[in-house]
């Protein structure tokens, strides 16, 4: 309701990027080994940096709290250079993002740590 056009809702949503890369992917993961999508599951990248890696949910938070920022910030330097500027700097983000999980996936299947 407080955007004016498709690009200002793309950036409104874009200021929950790091939750919805998280969901995009789960999705795709447990799609590709399929997964019954109605049962609860342990794999989103927050679940396996806390549960598996053991990392403390407060630095996990900031983390989280930190991406949005550097997003919600790129979002609006973005969006003043027009439509195909906020969809490229989206699809770099999700790419870092897509790289990062599966480093962290790859660790937690091994059974070892990230260092703190």
């Amino acid at each position: 309701m407080l955007s004016h056009n498709y690009l200002e809702m793309v950036c409104f949503a874009s200021l929950f990027f790091p939750f919805y890369a998280d969901e995009l992917t789960t999705l795709v993961i447990r799609l590709h080994g399929r997964e019954n999508l109605s049962q609860s599951h342990r794999r989103h990248l927050y679940q396996l940096l806390a549960n598996e890696l053991g990392i403390a949910h407060w630095k996990i938070s900031s983390v989280y709290g930190a991406a949005q920022l550097i997003v919600g910030a790129g979002i609006l330097i973005a969006y003043s250079h027009g439509a195909w500027t906020v969809l490229i700097f989206l699809a770099i983000c999700f790419s870092g993002f897509t790289v990062v999980t599966a480093y962290v996936r790859k660790i937690a299947k091994k059974g070892g740590r990230i260092s703190p």
